[in-house]
Protein backbone atom coordinates (compact mmCIF):
# COMPACT_ATOMS: atom_id res chain seq x y z
CA UNK A 1 0.00 0.00 0.00
CA UNK A 2 1.08 3.49 -0.80
CA UNK A 3 1.85 5.70 2.31
CA UNK A 4 -0.61 8.23 1.43
CA UNK A 5 -3.15 5.70 1.64
CA UNK A 6 -2.65 5.78 5.10
CA UNK A 7 -3.85 9.45 5.73
CA UNK A 8 -6.96 8.54 4.78
CA UNK A 9 -7.88 5.76 6.95
CA UNK A 10 -9.06 5.82 10.45
CA UNK A 11 -5.72 5.33 13.07
CA UNK A 12 -7.97 2.09 14.72
CA UNK A 13 -8.88 0.60 10.78
CA UNK A 14 -4.88 0.46 10.82
CA UNK A 15 -4.33 -0.63 14.38
CA UNK A 16 -6.60 -3.22 13.45
CA UNK A 17 -4.56 -3.95 10.35
CA UNK A 18 -1.56 -4.50 11.71
CA UNK A 19 -2.81 -6.17 14.53
CA UNK A 20 -1.78 -4.39 17.17
CA UNK A 21 -3.58 -3.01 20.28
CA UNK A 22 -2.72 1.06 20.46
CA UNK A 23 -2.77 0.63 24.21
CA UNK A 24 -0.56 -2.24 24.78
CA UNK A 25 1.38 -2.49 21.77
CA UNK A 26 3.10 -5.73 20.21
CA UNK A 27 4.11 -8.43 22.52
CA UNK A 28 7.27 -9.94 22.42
CA UNK A 29 6.96 -13.04 20.12
CA UNK A 30 4.76 -10.31 17.28
CA UNK A 31 8.06 -8.31 17.46
CA UNK A 32 10.33 -11.09 17.44
CA UNK A 33 8.37 -12.46 13.92
CA UNK A 34 8.05 -9.45 12.35
CA UNK A 35 11.88 -7.96 12.98
CA UNK A 36 12.42 -11.74 11.13
CA UNK A 37 10.23 -11.08 8.00
CA UNK A 38 11.19 -7.18 7.67
CA UNK A 39 14.56 -7.10 8.72
CA UNK A 40 16.03 -4.17 11.14
CA UNK A 41 14.97 -1.03 10.33
CA UNK A 42 18.40 0.85 9.13
CA UNK A 43 19.56 1.40 5.29
CA UNK A 44 22.12 -0.92 4.72
CA UNK A 45 22.21 -0.43 0.55
CA UNK A 46 24.95 -2.27 -0.48
CA UNK A 47 27.90 -3.85 1.67
CA UNK A 48 31.39 -2.89 1.02
CA UNK A 49 33.81 -5.63 1.87
CA UNK A 50 37.33 -5.39 1.61
CA UNK A 51 37.65 -6.99 -1.97
CA UNK A 52 35.42 -4.71 -3.24
CA UNK A 53 37.20 -1.14 -2.58
CA UNK A 54 40.60 -3.19 -3.83
CA UNK A 55 38.99 -4.00 -6.96
CA UNK A 56 37.88 -0.90 -7.62
CA UNK A 57 41.53 0.83 -7.20
CA UNK A 58 41.82 -0.89 -10.34
CA UNK A 59 38.96 0.50 -11.89
CA UNK A 60 41.28 2.99 -14.46
CA UNK A 61 42.09 3.43 -18.28
CA UNK A 62 45.15 4.07 -17.25
CA UNK A 63 45.56 1.18 -14.82
CA UNK A 64 44.54 -0.86 -17.68
CA UNK A 65 47.37 1.23 -19.70
CA UNK A 66 49.82 0.09 -17.26
CA UNK A 67 48.67 -3.53 -16.93
CA UNK A 68 49.36 -3.42 -20.80
CA UNK A 69 52.69 -2.38 -20.96
CA UNK A 70 53.89 -4.63 -18.06
CA UNK A 71 52.41 -7.89 -20.14
CA UNK A 72 54.70 -6.40 -23.31
CA UNK A 73 57.83 -5.59 -20.94
CA UNK A 74 57.00 -9.38 -19.91
CA UNK A 75 57.39 -10.70 -23.05
CA UNK A 76 60.26 -8.43 -24.46
CA UNK A 77 62.48 -9.66 -21.16
CA UNK A 78 62.54 -6.57 -19.60
CA UNK A 79 62.39 -7.68 -16.10
CA UNK A 80 63.62 -4.33 -14.63
CA UNK A 81 60.68 -2.62 -16.84
CA UNK A 82 58.25 -5.16 -15.69
CA UNK A 83 59.03 -4.92 -12.15
CA UNK A 84 59.25 -1.17 -11.92
CA UNK A 85 55.48 -1.23 -13.68
CA UNK A 86 54.77 -3.51 -10.86
CA UNK A 87 55.56 -1.96 -8.19
CA UNK A 88 54.32 1.80 -9.36
CA UNK A 89 50.74 -0.29 -9.53
CA UNK A 90 51.65 -2.09 -6.25
CA UNK A 91 51.88 1.38 -4.38
CA UNK A 92 49.06 2.59 -6.01
CA UNK A 93 46.24 0.46 -5.28
CA UNK A 94 47.58 -0.66 -1.71
CA UNK A 95 47.89 3.25 -0.86
CA UNK A 96 44.33 3.84 -2.39
CA UNK A 97 42.86 0.90 -0.69
CA UNK A 98 44.22 1.74 3.08
CA UNK A 99 43.06 5.12 2.71
CA UNK A 100 39.30 4.32 1.30
CA UNK A 101 39.05 1.03 3.51
CA UNK A 102 40.26 2.48 6.59
CA UNK A 103 37.37 5.66 5.54
CA UNK A 104 34.75 2.89 5.35
CA UNK A 105 35.47 1.55 8.40
CA UNK A 106 35.30 4.74 10.78
CA UNK A 107 31.64 5.52 8.51
CA UNK A 108 30.61 2.04 9.65
CA UNK A 109 32.51 2.42 13.27
CA UNK A 110 30.51 6.08 13.21
CA UNK A 111 26.91 4.18 12.43
CA UNK A 112 26.60 1.50 14.59
CA UNK A 113 27.18 4.22 17.59
CA UNK A 114 25.05 6.81 16.52
CA UNK A 115 21.99 4.88 15.87
CA UNK A 116 19.05 6.75 17.16
CA UNK A 117 16.76 5.36 19.82
CA UNK A 118 13.16 5.38 20.10
CA UNK A 119 10.89 5.39 23.06
CA UNK A 120 8.16 2.62 22.11
CA UNK A 121 4.70 0.82 23.72
CA UNK A 122 5.46 -3.01 24.34
CA UNK A 123 3.36 -5.32 26.04
CA UNK A 124 1.71 -2.19 28.10
CA UNK A 125 4.89 -0.55 29.17
CA UNK A 126 7.18 2.31 27.62
CA UNK A 127 10.56 1.53 27.01
CA UNK A 128 13.38 2.80 25.16
CA UNK A 129 15.41 0.71 22.71
CA UNK A 130 17.70 1.67 18.80
CA UNK A 131 15.83 2.57 16.38
CA UNK A 132 17.07 -0.64 14.39
CA UNK A 133 14.20 -3.31 16.40
CA UNK A 134 11.53 -0.94 15.57
CA UNK A 135 9.01 -3.16 13.05
CA UNK A 136 5.70 -2.58 11.34
CA UNK A 137 2.88 -2.13 14.44
CA UNK A 138 5.07 -0.51 17.10
CA UNK A 139 3.48 2.09 19.25
CA UNK A 140 6.56 4.80 18.94
CA UNK A 141 6.08 7.88 21.59
CA UNK A 142 7.61 10.88 20.69
CA UNK A 143 8.70 14.15 22.17
CA UNK A 144 10.67 17.57 21.29
CA UNK A 145 14.35 16.57 19.89
CA UNK A 146 13.30 12.73 18.68
CA UNK A 147 14.45 12.34 15.57
CA UNK A 148 11.69 10.31 13.66
CA UNK A 149 13.03 7.07 13.73
CA UNK A 150 10.06 4.95 10.90
CA UNK A 151 7.27 6.09 8.78
CA UNK A 152 4.52 6.88 11.53
CA UNK A 153 0.71 7.35 11.42
CA UNK A 154 -0.31 9.76 14.17
CA UNK A 155 -2.94 8.73 16.92
CA UNK A 156 -2.46 11.48 18.75
CA UNK A 157 -0.59 14.67 19.14
CA UNK A 158 -0.30 17.49 21.06
CA UNK A 159 1.48 21.19 19.05
CA UNK A 160 3.59 18.71 17.34
CA UNK A 161 5.88 20.56 14.93
CA UNK A 162 8.06 18.65 12.39
CA UNK A 163 10.98 19.55 10.60
CA UNK A 164 10.99 18.30 7.18
CA UNK A 165 13.80 19.50 5.91
CA UNK A 166 15.92 16.38 4.94
CA UNK A 167 12.96 14.72 3.06
CA UNK A 168 11.30 18.11 1.07
CA UNK A 169 14.08 20.48 1.12
CA UNK A 170 11.95 22.81 2.95
CA UNK A 171 12.92 24.56 6.07
CA UNK A 172 9.90 26.06 7.32
CA UNK A 173 8.75 23.40 10.18
CA UNK A 174 5.23 21.69 9.36
CA UNK A 175 2.26 21.60 11.92
CA UNK A 176 0.74 18.13 12.18
CA UNK A 177 -2.39 16.71 13.34
CA UNK A 178 -3.88 13.32 14.03
CA UNK A 179 -7.21 13.78 12.57
CA UNK A 180 -8.07 11.58 9.15
CA UNK A 181 -7.99 13.35 6.45
CA UNK A 182 -10.69 13.91 3.81
CA UNK A 183 -8.33 13.73 0.68
CA UNK A 184 -5.37 11.31 -0.20
CA UNK A 185 -2.11 13.79 -0.10
CA UNK A 186 -0.14 14.14 -3.23
CA UNK A 187 2.96 15.28 -1.26
CA UNK A 188 5.01 14.90 1.98
CA UNK A 189 3.87 18.43 3.00
CA UNK A 190 0.30 17.95 2.50
CA UNK A 191 0.62 14.27 4.41
CA UNK A 192 -0.53 16.43 8.03
CA UNK A 193 -1.10 12.87 9.70
CA UNK A 194 1.96 11.11 8.84
CA UNK A 195 5.38 11.40 10.06
CA UNK A 196 8.29 10.56 8.03
CA UNK A 197 11.52 8.75 9.33
CA UNK A 198 14.53 10.68 9.12
CA UNK A 199 12.81 14.27 10.04
CA UNK A 200 12.96 15.80 13.51
CA UNK A 201 10.72 16.41 16.13
CA UNK A 202 10.73 20.35 16.66
CA UNK A 203 8.14 20.89 19.26
CA UNK A 204 5.57 18.76 21.09
CA UNK A 205 4.47 15.20 21.75
CA UNK A 206 2.46 12.60 20.00
CA UNK A 207 1.89 8.97 19.61
CA UNK A 208 2.20 7.01 16.23
CA UNK A 209 2.12 3.30 14.94
CA UNK A 210 5.07 2.67 12.30
CA UNK A 211 4.00 2.08 9.30
CA UNK A 212 7.20 1.21 7.21
CA UNK A 213 10.58 0.50 8.65
CA UNK A 214 14.62 0.49 6.48
CA UNK A 215 14.38 0.67 3.08
CA UNK A 216 10.51 0.36 2.89
CA UNK A 217 10.46 4.18 4.48
CA UNK A 218 9.70 7.40 1.78
CA UNK A 219 13.77 8.43 2.95
CA UNK A 220 14.93 4.86 2.14
CA UNK A 221 13.25 4.77 -1.24
CA UNK A 222 15.06 8.34 -1.98
CA UNK A 223 17.96 6.82 -0.42
CA UNK A 224 18.23 3.74 -2.47
CA UNK A 225 17.53 6.04 -5.59
CA UNK A 226 20.54 8.22 -4.74
CA UNK A 227 22.48 4.99 -4.30
CA UNK A 228 21.92 3.32 -7.07
CA UNK A 229 23.15 6.73 -9.57
CA UNK A 230 26.24 6.18 -10.79
CA UNK A 231 27.91 9.25 -11.35
CA UNK A 232 31.49 9.34 -12.63
CA UNK A 233 33.51 12.40 -11.93
CA UNK A 234 35.68 15.05 -13.44
CA UNK A 235 38.93 13.59 -11.97
CA UNK A 236 38.04 9.69 -13.74
CA UNK A 237 36.91 11.57 -16.79
CA UNK A 238 39.81 13.20 -16.85
CA UNK A 239 42.42 10.63 -16.00
CA UNK A 240 40.10 8.41 -19.26
CA UNK A 241 40.61 11.32 -21.39
CA UNK A 242 44.09 11.29 -20.90
CA UNK A 243 44.66 6.98 -21.43
CA UNK A 244 42.71 8.07 -24.65
CA UNK A 245 45.20 10.42 -25.99
CA UNK A 246 48.45 8.49 -24.51
CA UNK A 247 47.13 5.56 -26.53
CA UNK A 248 46.63 7.84 -29.36
CA UNK A 249 50.35 8.88 -29.40
CA UNK A 250 51.49 5.82 -29.17
CA UNK A 251 49.82 4.59 -32.51
CA UNK A 252 50.77 7.82 -34.01
CA UNK A 253 54.58 7.54 -33.00
CA UNK A 254 54.60 3.90 -34.11
CA UNK A 255 53.33 4.14 -37.55
CA UNK A 256 55.69 7.10 -37.81
CA UNK A 257 58.62 5.74 -36.80
CA UNK A 258 58.17 2.12 -38.94
CA UNK A 259 57.08 4.32 -41.79
CA UNK A 260 60.81 6.16 -41.55
CA UNK A 261 62.65 3.41 -40.91
CA UNK A 262 60.86 1.85 -44.37
CA UNK A 263 62.17 4.91 -46.12
CA UNK A 264 65.58 5.91 -45.02
CA UNK A 265 66.87 2.38 -44.29
CA UNK A 266 68.78 1.24 -47.50
CA UNK A 267 70.58 -1.68 -46.31
CA UNK A 268 66.71 -3.41 -45.56
CA UNK A 269 64.96 -3.96 -42.48
CA UNK A 270 64.63 -6.41 -39.66
CA UNK A 271 61.25 -6.71 -39.47
CA UNK A 272 61.50 -8.31 -36.02
CA UNK A 273 63.80 -5.48 -34.44
CA UNK A 274 62.14 -2.55 -35.40
CA UNK A 275 58.99 -3.68 -33.96
CA UNK A 276 61.25 -4.69 -30.93
CA UNK A 277 61.76 -0.87 -31.17
CA UNK A 278 58.44 0.33 -31.70
CA UNK A 279 57.19 -1.85 -28.67
CA UNK A 280 60.15 -0.46 -26.36
CA UNK A 281 59.34 2.98 -27.67
CA UNK A 282 55.71 2.61 -26.89
CA UNK A 283 56.65 1.65 -23.33
CA UNK A 284 58.93 4.30 -22.23
CA UNK A 285 56.19 7.04 -23.58
CA UNK A 286 53.93 5.81 -21.15
CA UNK A 287 53.99 8.10 -17.84
CA UNK A 288 54.38 5.15 -15.20
CA UNK A 289 54.26 6.94 -12.22
CA UNK A 290 51.40 9.24 -12.53
CA UNK A 291 48.82 7.12 -11.32
CA UNK A 292 51.09 6.65 -8.05
CA UNK A 293 51.62 10.86 -7.78
CA UNK A 294 47.81 11.46 -8.53
CA UNK A 295 47.05 9.02 -5.40
CA UNK A 296 49.76 9.79 -3.22
CA UNK A 297 48.34 14.14 -3.85
CA UNK A 298 44.14 12.82 -2.98
CA UNK A 299 45.64 10.45 -0.37
CA UNK A 300 47.85 13.40 1.55
CA UNK A 301 44.57 15.51 0.69
CA UNK A 302 42.16 13.41 2.65
CA UNK A 303 44.91 13.13 5.43
CA UNK A 304 44.53 17.02 6.06
CA UNK A 305 40.58 16.45 5.62
CA UNK A 306 40.50 14.06 8.40
CA UNK A 307 41.89 16.42 10.98
CA UNK A 308 38.81 18.21 10.30
CA UNK A 309 36.77 15.69 11.14
CA UNK A 310 35.84 14.97 7.49
CA UNK A 311 35.27 10.97 6.08
CA UNK A 312 36.57 10.83 2.31
CA UNK A 313 35.45 7.47 1.06
CA UNK A 314 36.45 7.76 -2.78
CA UNK A 315 39.82 9.44 -3.43
CA UNK A 316 38.44 10.72 -6.85
CA UNK A 317 35.92 12.73 -4.69
CA UNK A 318 38.82 15.35 -3.39
CA UNK A 319 39.75 16.52 -6.75
CA UNK A 320 35.72 17.16 -7.50
CA UNK A 321 35.84 19.28 -4.30
CA UNK A 322 38.53 21.10 -4.76
CA UNK A 323 37.65 21.96 -8.12
CA UNK A 324 34.69 23.94 -7.15
CA UNK A 325 34.86 27.56 -7.80
CA UNK A 326 31.54 28.71 -6.53
CA UNK A 327 28.61 27.08 -5.17
CA UNK A 328 25.13 28.32 -5.62
CA UNK A 329 22.50 27.19 -2.95
CA UNK A 330 18.37 28.20 -2.59
CA UNK A 331 17.44 25.93 0.28
CA UNK A 332 18.43 27.01 3.88
CA UNK A 333 19.09 24.32 5.97
CA UNK A 334 19.97 22.08 3.39
CA UNK A 335 23.20 23.25 2.01
CA UNK A 336 23.75 26.18 4.36
CA UNK A 337 23.52 26.27 8.39
CA UNK A 338 20.15 27.38 8.53
CA UNK A 339 20.90 29.87 11.39
CA UNK A 340 19.05 32.89 11.37
CA UNK A 341 19.42 36.43 12.81
CA UNK A 342 17.46 39.35 13.69
CA UNK A 343 18.49 42.49 11.52
CA UNK A 344 15.86 44.59 12.77
CA UNK A 345 12.55 45.13 13.58
CA UNK A 346 9.85 47.03 12.50
CA UNK A 347 8.73 48.69 15.95
CA UNK A 348 8.97 51.84 17.51
CA UNK A 349 10.11 49.28 20.38
CA UNK A 350 12.88 47.05 19.38
CA UNK A 351 13.05 45.45 23.08
CA UNK A 352 9.72 44.97 23.55
CA UNK A 353 8.88 43.25 20.07
CA UNK A 354 11.55 40.64 20.86
CA UNK A 355 10.36 40.61 24.04
CA UNK A 356 6.93 39.60 23.08
CA UNK A 357 7.70 37.25 20.14
CA UNK A 358 9.61 34.89 22.72
CA UNK A 359 6.83 34.49 24.53
CA UNK A 360 5.14 33.28 21.72
CA UNK A 361 7.42 31.04 20.85
CA UNK A 362 8.59 28.03 22.97
CA UNK A 363 10.74 30.29 25.47
CA UNK A 364 9.23 27.39 28.41
CA UNK A 365 12.31 25.22 26.41
CA UNK A 366 15.12 24.55 28.13
CA UNK A 367 17.36 23.89 24.73
CA UNK A 368 15.99 25.55 21.10
CA UNK A 369 15.20 23.11 18.35
CA UNK A 370 13.76 25.87 15.81
CA UNK A 371 16.24 28.36 14.24
CA UNK A 372 13.35 30.81 14.78
CA UNK A 373 13.24 30.27 18.55
CA UNK A 374 17.01 30.01 18.76
CA UNK A 375 17.34 33.53 17.03
CA UNK A 376 14.60 35.20 18.83
CA UNK A 377 16.25 33.89 22.21
CA UNK A 378 19.30 35.26 21.29
CA UNK A 379 18.03 38.55 20.13
CA UNK A 380 16.75 39.37 24.08
CA UNK A 381 18.79 41.30 26.61
CA UNK A 382 21.02 39.82 29.77
CA UNK A 383 17.97 41.15 31.56
CA UNK A 384 15.31 39.99 30.00
CA UNK A 385 17.06 36.20 29.71
CA UNK A 386 16.87 36.18 33.54
CA UNK A 387 13.12 37.73 33.63
CA UNK A 388 11.70 35.44 30.94
CA UNK A 389 12.63 32.31 33.84
CA UNK A 390 9.74 33.51 35.39
CA UNK A 391 7.23 33.79 32.93
CA UNK A 392 4.89 30.51 32.83
CA UNK A 393 2.94 29.41 29.51
CA UNK A 394 -0.73 28.56 31.13
CA UNK A 395 -2.21 27.25 27.39
CA UNK A 396 -1.25 27.85 23.25
CA UNK A 397 -3.03 27.37 20.32
CA UNK A 398 -1.41 26.13 17.43
CA UNK A 399 -0.83 27.91 13.97
CA UNK A 400 -3.85 28.50 11.62
CA UNK A 401 -2.84 28.88 8.41
CA UNK A 402 -5.72 31.54 8.19
CA UNK A 403 -5.22 33.58 10.81
CA UNK A 404 -1.49 33.53 10.26
CA UNK A 405 -0.86 33.31 14.11
CA UNK A 406 -0.73 31.44 16.94
CA UNK A 407 -2.13 32.38 20.33
CA UNK A 408 -0.26 31.70 23.72
CA UNK A 409 -1.64 32.16 27.16
CA UNK A 410 1.02 33.21 29.83
CA UNK A 411 1.18 34.50 33.39
CA UNK A 412 4.62 37.17 33.92
CA UNK A 413 4.29 37.66 37.67
CA UNK A 414 0.58 38.82 38.03
CA UNK A 415 0.07 39.86 34.74
CA UNK A 416 -2.09 37.62 32.20
CA UNK A 417 -0.96 37.87 28.38
CA UNK A 418 -2.28 36.24 25.48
Amino acid sequence: MNIFDYAIQDSADIASGLSVDVHKGLDRKAVAGRLAEFRPNKLVLQEITGWHIFLRQFKSAFIYLLVAAMIITILLGQWVDTLMVFVFIAINAGLGFYQEYSSEKTAQLLSKYALPRAKVLRDGNVEQITADRLVPGDVVVLETGYKVPADIRLIKQENLTIDETVLTGESIPVFKKAETLENRPSSYHEALNLIFSGTDVLKGEARGLVLATGKSTAFGKIAKLAGEARKISDFEKGISNFSRFILKLVGITLVVVFAAHLLISRDGVNVFELIIFSVALTVSVIPEALPLVTTFSLARGAKRLAKRNVIVKRLSAIEDMGGIEILCSDKTGTLTENRLTIVDTYSTNREQTIWMANLASSFELKQKIEPFDIALEQGLSERQKKQIGAVVKMDEEPFDPRLRRNSVLVRDGDTVLL
